[in-house]
């Protein structure tokens, strides 16, 4: 009888905020991969399955150099930053090489870095690919900005060049609210809070759109799509914050062109490894508008298992064959495609955006969704019930 022949171990290298990289160490070791971190002082991430090296340093900036020297000395597979504000660094720290950048980025060359902890350039490099966005304008003073608003229809979004979670954004409901969010958003970037001082700072200025928000979160490997999820953002921290509910959805329902338009992305950005991707989609489904895409992982990169979109079984396929098995869309026609799914999906909750009332109350049925076997899950559950 033979033997079967045992997966190589691959090794994966993790750097940056420990709160968003948890829960990647279990889901890498399921693919095969042995996988070091660098990390942020905190707990979550140091006790879990499939770890190799651990190293806790102090700040972002001693993250990356420590990954860039353990890279430099050691091969990984597959490296992960994990983190916006790791990602901007990457992009602008004096304390990386071009060597050093290119190994660390997740991105498929020096062409691609750009746009890495930039809302700016990627707006730019967004509406230079053939898939809808939003318009916009870098405004360079209250009147760029009132005119912009006004062009797109008198509502418009302001937003700083680098931020995260909904953090700073502003929603101007005519061109006089714009002008004076122009000023707002300015003093803050010329006193640092919002990226480098600048003696002009421009300010993106986006077309406000109506529509449902849906993430569309992704893997990408040398700019190819290899893994998607679809979920509707039901519920946020804040109005323009991190979401705390979606409804999923298996990808073998929604529109076939998401695949398509992902494919794009990916490869007009060079994307290599995890995509946060978000876009503000038409009520009937038939059309989107692509708006932010982070090139690292969130803290929903397991859910899509459950509903027929496992990241892990596509991760070794592409790992272990080189090959891409998206699934086919379904015809509700009546044509080829995926037979009709038995599972419409369900909501899932995150608990890290809820409150402990909230959490105690088990509202959105959350407690279904804590990862009760993580040092994470023993966490919360402690915070829940003792505060």
């Amino acid at each position: 009888m033979a033997r079967a022949i045992p997966t190589p171990l691959r090794r994966a290298l993790l750097a940056g905020d420990p709160n968003l990289l948890w829960p990647l160490p279990p889901l890498l070791a399921a693919a095969g991969f042995k996988v070091d971190v660098v990390i942020l002082e905190g707990t979550h991430v140091r006790r879990q399955r499939g770890l190799g090296r651990v190293a806790v340093v102090d700040t972002p900036t001693e993250a990356l150099t420590a990954a860039a020297h353990q890279s430099g000395t050691r091969h990984y597979d597959w490296i992960i930053i994990g983190d916006d504000v790791s990602l901007r660094l990457l992009r602008t720290s004096p304390d990386l090489s071009l060597a050093d950048r290119l190994r660390l980025a997740p991105v498929t060359g020096a062409k691609h870095l750009d746009h890495l902890g930039s809302k700016n350039v990627l707006a730019q490099r967004l509406g230079e690919l053939p898939v809808p966005s939003p318009r916009f304008r870098l405004a360079c003073s209250p009147a760029d900005a009132a005119e912009a608003t006004e062009q797109f229809g008198g509502t418009a979004l302001l937003k700083p060049d680098f931020g995260s979670g909904g953090a700073w954004l502003i929603l101007a409901e005519d061109p006089t609210q714009a002008a004076v969010g122009w000023h707002l958003m300015a003093a803050r970037q010329n006193r640092g809070h919002l990226g480098p001082t600048r003696e002009e700072p421009r300010v993106l200025v986006q077309e406000y759109l109506e529509g449902r928000l849906v993430d569309v979160s992704a893997i990408f490997m040398g700019g190819q799509l290899i893994h998607y999820t679809y979920a509707h953002m039901q519920a946020a921290t804040t109005r323009f914050g991190a979401s705390s509910v979606r409804h999923y959805y298996p990808t073998s329902t929604a529109s076939p062109a998401i695949a398509a338009e992902l494919g794009i992305i990916g490869a007009g950005l060079g994307l290599h490894g995890f995509a946060n991707v978000t876009c503000i989609e038409s009520e009937d489904g038939s059309s989107r508008h692509y708006f932010e895409v982070d090139a690292r992982p969130n803290l929903w990169v397991g859910f899509g298992a459950e509903f027929g979109d496992d990241p892990v079984a596509r991760l070794k396929l592409w790992f272990d064959e080189g090959r891409i098995d998206l699934p086919a869309p379904f015809d509700k026609d009546g044509g080829e495609g995926m037979p009709a799914p038995t599972s419409q999906g369900r909501k899932v909750a995150m608990f890290k955006g809820m409150s402990r009332n909230d959490l105690l109350r088990n509202r959105h049925g959350v407690w279904r969704d804590v990862p009760w076997g993580s040092p994470e899950g023993r966490r919360l559950l402690r915070r829940a019930l003792f505060g």
